[in-house]
């Protein structure tokens, strides 16, 4: 059952999606950009963790400019939020249309191994829409979510994740159902790329700083014997997108140190990340605590 305050909620979320759509795209867009360089320049606390974190991947950068790099990041975090609501008037005929997809041969050559694949997708562009398009090209995907607070809302995002094909699971004891996914040939994107508890990761280098991050991709990998494929989502323009697939990544054949081997297979993971936000650094979202507890930051980054 649900309460008057899931419902008042989810009121007015759907009111804020019906005035995105009524209003001029020109004008909700405007007020996005605008709004989110005001949040930047209020120097929030998630402002301070961007600023953070960009100090210590590009410490040569002059302020100037990684200022800038957080506030587009910004803008285009912004823009994303706004496209979702968009897309809800969207036929999949126009979220393909809407995107680019290069080197899918390497996800093709991936499941070619008869064992799924693990899409690892970064907080990059807007990564929701980028997983719909690979769904609704004829991908099998399962998508796992996380549950929003508001179980109204919760349906309606299942519903919209599952338009383009998707199934999609809870998040919370995810790992069997993500295993069966794979054995059936599916594809499962999932993010590491943001701060995990240090008993739930590993210390991999990014930018040359150590951060925890999530062991669940490589340990998934190593039990399955599914390749891992690095994938992410840039916007180029209006409404214009551009869905990146990279080369697999196998996990290690010799399991004599499997401590070793999640190490290593993290590390590449990370790597492949780091490659992509040094070409595109304004399309990650930033605002964020990554290196939170390295032991390569002498003081606490985060105050």
């Amino acid at each position: 059952m649900t309460s008057f305050r899931d419902r008042a909620g989810y009121s007015g979320y759907r009111g804020a999606v019906s005035l995105a759509q009524a209003l001029p795209f020109s004008v909700t867009r405007r007020v996005a950009f605008h709004a989110a360089a005001a949040y930047w320049a209020s120097g929030a606390k998630h402002v301070r963790f961007a600023r953070e974190n960009l100090r210590h991947a590009f410490p040569d950068m002059a302020e100037a400019d990684r200022d800038a790099i957080g506030r587009t990041s910004i803008q285009n975090f912004a823009r994303s939020i706004l496209d979702l609501a968009r897309s809800e008037a969207w036929s999949l005929d126009q979220v393909l249309a809407m995107h680019k997809i290069e080197g899918i041969s390497n996800l093709d050559q991936a499941l070619s191994l008869g064992k799924g694949a693990i899409v690892l997708a970064p907080h990059m562009g807007n990564f929701e829409l980028g997983i719909r398009a690979l769904s609704g090209s004829g991908y099998k995907v399962t998508a796992v979510a996380r549950r929003a607070r508001n179980p109204i809302v919760d349906q309606w995002l299942c519903r919209h994740r599952q338009e383009g094909g998707a199934e999609v699971v809870d998040h919370r004891g995810a790992a069997p159902r993500i295993l069966r996914a794979l054995r059936r040939g599916r594809i499962v994107p999932l993010l590491i790329d943001q701060y995990v508890r240090r008993e739930q990761g590993v210390w991999a280098p990014l930018f040359g700083v150590r951060a925890s991050t999530s062991t669940s991709v490589a340990i998934l990998s190593m039990r399955s014997g599914c390749p891992v494929v690095p994938m992410y989502t840039v916007r180029e323009g209006c409404d214009e997108h551009r869905v990146v697939v990279s080369e697999p990544i196998l996990a290690p054949t010799d399991r004599t140190d499997v401590t070793g081997a999640v190490l290593e297979m993290t590390t590449r993971f990370n790597q492949s990340l780091e490659a992509a936000i040094r070409l595109h650094p304004e399309q990650w979202v930033w605002a964020h605590r990554r290196f939170r507890h390295s032991p390569d930051l002498a003081e606490r980054p985060y105050r």
